[in-house]
């Protein structure tokens, strides 16, 4: 069957910039999907597994920001801890993951973490979930996988929505967007404010478990046809969020941290439909991302800290899509990247880095074999503190039969080392240590093997297995450089000494059985071993549980949702008794539970109560997750469409 070059090409400028299909995309019914190749692609024909959270999903799962929607989700494990809430994926460290927006980096990673909490769920059309290595075609830190935030964009010729919702804890959001869509104009505009107390799981000290919040967000982006072949989409947004709790020091002393984030991103995409079979996409991109912190110890002065530190990063890109014959495919793209800090914690007070790729994919459909694509694809970048990196991979995409598909890829990633691995400077005398920075250390590196399948077995059942294995090597970690001695402190700084590997299972089914009804279960297994220490890696929990259920009374205007997670015991360590050695932990299993129940209202509308963490499952030290939240919300929505 010959590639549908004309219509893919169709159906990428219409699009916009990275972005999920609008109406008139998805006439054929096809959900598209753009983080598998960068190519808008039918997510079924994707020569990689894409797991999808819709905006459906999102609105009826009651999530307020990226960590409460990827928390119930197969296979993914948000931990929260003092650096905010971080993802796991196929039991690889948060830094190994990549989180874009539209395709493109985040700033502000804290010890490798991004915190999802601060990434609000209005303005997100879809998320789109790439396990396994991204490096091919991402660059660095894709090592385990890619999370891809795509944005709305109007679908409608005039709309306005607004979203209200409180709850306990202080909690309170409100959001509200206006979008206007024509032939050749369109554009939206989006604000948000989100409030919450935080939370405090040990009342019998003065330090909190997670800090109160206070944030507000902007967004807009506009897409104007300027010929028949040439469109150009700009988008930009802010976010200033401010935190407030306190923290008690080994000492004893109590101190109140504040912090204020405030982010800036600006993005332009201009598109060229080259004839009916190639298209060739621009980009230029830029972010700035500021935290100051302030520590003021309660009663005294001597803690008392105030800290900046900002990151600024820019992006051109340059990306060929072409159709070659019957058979072919053909992608190639060249990105340059400058990306610098200024912080007190770093060595010189400031870092930076500049780094520039080449890559190619070619997505080809073999001759004689029916339904077989096979899909190579490599990256070459150039780092400016390491030279050059390869990052080759191959997919391979078989649709067995009419209900089966059958996908294997194999595939290497790399992370760079951080700024504060590379640069860190800090002292703590009143612990007595020290922590410096590496610079050369070398980039830690995977190669990995993802074999999966997909069956539809029937109208209301549909099946998926995958299993996987990744070899990690040059793991960076901490270690002593000079012990302490007599007026001098301890030394810690980072090499790359540790190798581990994590391997498992996902399964995953989905079934209808009713057209009011929806059920979805999924089982992930996952091991994993450091092979420097021969233990498993910490944090990671072998069995991992998730089930979901959907109902929709249309008649009545009722819809609900059930989300569960069962996760196992996760190993840990920690001193136990304290005499500074490290001791084997379990954290126990544990089981969450969120209900919510929403009512159509006056035809544009809807109010929703619900649950979050019914079971109120956690702890001050092995789970710091949110305990129990019961909220109320209210959605008004006003379309206007032509002819009304």
């Amino acid at each position: 069957m010959p590639l549908p070059a004309p219509l893919l090409l169709g159906l990428i400028v219409a699009s916009g910039p990275a972005r999920a299909a609008t109406p008139e995309d998805e006439e054929a019914g096809a959900e598209l999907v753009v983080t598998a190749t960068r190519t808008a692609t039918a997510r079924a024909d994707a020569p990689v597994a894409v797991e999808l959270i819709t905006r459906e999903d999102i609105v009826a799962s009651g999530a307020e920001n990226l960590a409460d929607l990827l928390e119930g989700q197969p296979g993914l494990d948000v931990e929260r801890s003092y650096l905010g809430a971080a993802l796991r994926m196929q039991g690889m460290n948060p830094d190994q993951v990549l989180i874009l927006v539209d395709g493109e980096r985040v700033l502000g990673a804290k010890d490798g973490v991004i915190d999802l909490g601060r990434f609000p769920v209005e303005n997100i059309q879809q998320v789109e979930i790439v396990k396994g290595p991204g490096s091919a075609l991402y660059g660095a830190d894709a090592m385990g996988g890619v999370v891809n935030l795509i944005t709305r964009a109007p679908d409608e010729p005039l709309r306005a929505d607004l979203h209200l919702r409180g709850g306990a804890r202080g909690t309170a959001d409100a959001s509200a967007s206006v979008e206007a869509k024509g032939e050749r104009l369109s554009g939206q505009l989006l604000a948000g404010l989100h409030q919450s107390d935080g939370y405090d799981l040990t009342p019998q000290d003065e330090a909190t478990t997670a800090s109160a919040f206070q944030q507000w967000d902007v967004s807009g982006q506009g897409r104007a046809a300027l010929g028949p072949n040439l469109s150009l989409a700009a988008r930009g947004s802010g976010m200033r969020r401010n935190l407030q709790g306190v923290e008690v020091s080994g000492g004893g002393a109590v101190l109140d941290r504040l912090s204020t984030i405030e982010e800036l991103q600006l993005g332009l995409t201009p598109r060229l439909l080259l004839g009916a079979r190639s298209m060739l996409t621009l980009g230029a991109s830029g972010s700035l991302y500021r935290e100051q912190q302030l520590v003021d110890q309660r009663g005294a002065t001597a803690l008392d800290t105030y800290e900046d530190h900002q990151e600024r990063l820019g992006e051109l890109s340059a990306q060929l899509d072409r159709a070659t014959g019957e058979r072919h495919l053909l992608t190639v793209g060249a990105e340059a990247m400058g990306v610098s800090m200024e912080s007190p914690r770093l060595d010189g007070g400031a870092g930076a880095r500049g780094r520039a790729a080449l890559f190619v994919q070619d997505v080809w459909r073999v001759p004689g074999v029916s339904g077989l694509s096979v899909v190579p694809g490599a990256r070459l970048e150039l780092d400016s503190w390491y030279g050059f990196v390869p990052t080759p991979k191959l997919a391979l995409r078989w649709q067995a039969a009419p209900s089966l598909t059958v996908r294997v890829s194999a595939g290497t990633g790399y992370r760079a080392p951080s700024f504060k691995e590379l640069l860190l400077r800090f002292e703590n005398p009143g612990a007595g240590y020290v922590v410096q920075g590496t610079p050369t250390l070398r980039p830690e590196t995977s190669r990995s093997l993802q074999l999966g399948a997909e069956w539809a077995a029937s109208d209301t059942l549909w099946l998926s297995a995958n299993v996987f294995h990744n070899d990690l090597s040059d793991l960076i970690t901490i270690t002593t450089l000079k012990a302490a001695s007599a007026g001098q402190p301890a030394q810690y700084g980072y090499t790359n000494v540790a190798s581990a590997w994590t391997a498992g299972l996902e399964l995953a089914a989905q079934s209808q059985p009713a057209p009011w009804l929806d059920l979805k279960l999924s089982y992930t297994l996952t091991e994993s071993r450091d092979q420097s220490l021969q233990q498993p890696l910490e944090g990671r929990a072998r069995h991992r549980g998730t089930a979901q259920a959907g109902f929709d009374l249309q008649k009545l205007g009722v819809s609900a949702q059930a989300r569960a997670a069962l996760v196992g015991a996760r190993p840990l360590t920690g001193d136990t008794d304290g005499d500074g050695v490290p001791d084997a932990i379990e954290a126990p299993a544990y089981a969450a539970l969120d209900l919510r129940v929403e009512k159509q209202i006056w035809g544009r509308g809807a109010v929703a109560v619900g649950v979050d963490n019914l079971l109120n499952a956690g702890d001050p030290t092995l789970l710091t997750m949110p305990p129990r939240l019961v909220y109320c919300s209210i959605d008004l929505s006003h379309p206007r469409r032509t002819g009304a």
